[in-house]
């Protein structure tokens, strides 16, 4: 049942827009945040959004469907006064951001200024990931820095997963403000469509500029043209936005679609979807909606970080070597192949239902806000503030550019008229 209007949490959720390519969530961090805004509003909350403008198309503004704004970068990145105003006019209880660096440099001004609670929505172990991503020493602490400085200057913590989770208590973070939300999904807008078998078709979805993930397309380009070369036709489609030299590689046997409006397009007639993630952090919403379509999952162990224990419906292998046996023994049993998907639909409809964990959090909100703040302002040592690392890989991921709607004005109010 939901709460009286008067009543009702107001949440604000700032995000910025290259990877909501034309309204759509084009990564798991913003497919994350939309779905959990949807579930949030199902549940009772008001939640709106400010979005920074840096790739939403006047169409897309026209059908975004929370209130909001959507605002000049200007207003987003630089000084924190800036955005104040349009936030007070949304008057929100809580304020949740996911970039680290946006929460050190500009969320604690925000909360404070609008009468708010700071809500740090970590979803990476950032150093970990930069040193996965083969980066110094120096990058590496500096990103823990980052990280720990939007920790402490949070209110509150909300994490993915129990390994984030350790990462934020390693860093200071009281239990009592620390929440662990997963990645959830709405079934309702999934079809089922189950193991097709005879189209010996492997499927991957992904946001190819992300660094694990451009290393697993690779490898499952060279695994199709290992199986092929043995003279077994079997295919790969792969969904997502990618670096050009990925994504028009020419492989025999590989298709790669670019951004999909509609999952269920690409997980019609798939007989093995896969996830040959080696290295990596927070939860990996592609086994989400591998397994809401009732498709059997080859993963490794790193791809199944904060799903349920044994993984049902997934084949666990970490020695990738042994990859292309192993598809060809799973594509042998369609029998197997079904079962395994059915399992895996029933086990995550169990525990990642999106309006479960929404209620999950709203409760965890209301009782944050009986809490008093705790959050300070708390930015790196000796980090240069200039350019922080979100500014150069949403240019290498083609998501920069002038603003489409703002240029012209500060803020436009969402939805669009």
């Amino acid at each position: 049942m939901e709460e009286s209007t008067g009543s009702r949490i107001r949440v604000c959720i700032i995000l910025d827009t290259p990877n909501l390519s034309t309204g759509v969530a084009t990564a798991g961090l913003p497919a994350r945040m939309v779905t959990l805004a949807e579930s949030l509003r199902a549940a009772g909350a008001n939640v709106s959004f400010v979005l920074g403008d840096r790739g939403m198309t006047v169409s897309a503004a026209k059908q975004w469907h929370f209130e909001g704004v959507l605002v000049n970068p200007d207003l987003l990145y630089g000084p924190a006064q800036n955005l104040v105003p349009a936030l007070r006019k949304l008057n929100p209880d809580l304020i949740i951001i996911a970039d680290p660096q946006v929460v050190a440099l500009n969320g604690r001004h925000w909360a404070e200024q609008a009468g708010a609670r700071l809500i740090y929505e970590a979803h990476d172990d950032e150093a970990q990931l930069a040193r996965d991503a083969g980066h110094d020493d120096d990058i590496v602490s500096t990103q823990a820095d980052w990280q720990r400085s939007a920790a402490l200057s949070a209110d509150f913590v909300t994490v993915l997963t129990e390994r984030e989770a350790q990462t934020m208590r390693r860093y200071g973070v009281d239990e009592k403000r620390l929440l662990i939300a997963p990645i959830g999904i709405n079934f309702a807008e999934r079809n089922a469509w189950g193991a097709r078998p005879e189209s010996k078709q492997l499927l991957m979805i992904g946001n190819l500029f992300y660094h694990p993930n451009t290393q697993a397309a690779w490898f499952l380009v060279e695994l199709i043209g290992d199986l092929r070369r043995r003279g077994h036709e079997i295919s790969a489609l792969i969904v997502g936005r990618g670096p050009d030299e990925l994504i028009n590689c020419q492989a025999e046997g590989v298709e790669f679609t670019g951004l999909v409006r509609d999952l269920n397009t690409v997980t019609a007639n798939i007989a093995l979807a896969v996830a040959p993630l080696l290295v990596g952090s927070g939860q990996k919403k592609k086994l989400l909606d591998y397994q809401a379509a009732g498709l059997p999952v080859l993963a490794t162990t790193e791809a199944t970080n904060g799903y349920i224990e044994g993984a049902p419906g997934v084949v666990v292998n970490d020695n990738l070597d042994t990859w292309a046996d192993e598809v060809l023994r799973l594509l042998s049993n369609q029998e197997h192949l079904t079962q395994l998907g059915q399992a895996g639909r029933d086990a995550i409809r169990q525990h990642f239902d999106a309006a479960v964990i929404a209620r999950k959090a709203l409760d965890c909100y209301r009782r944050w806000l009986t809490m008093p703040s705790a959050g300070t302002v708390i930015k790196p040592p000796g980090v240069d503030c200039d350019e922080p690392r979100w500014l150069s890989e949403h240019a290498r991921q083609l998501g920069l550019g002038d603003p489409v709607l703002t240029a012209t004005c500060d803020s436009i109010e969402l939805p669009m008229q």
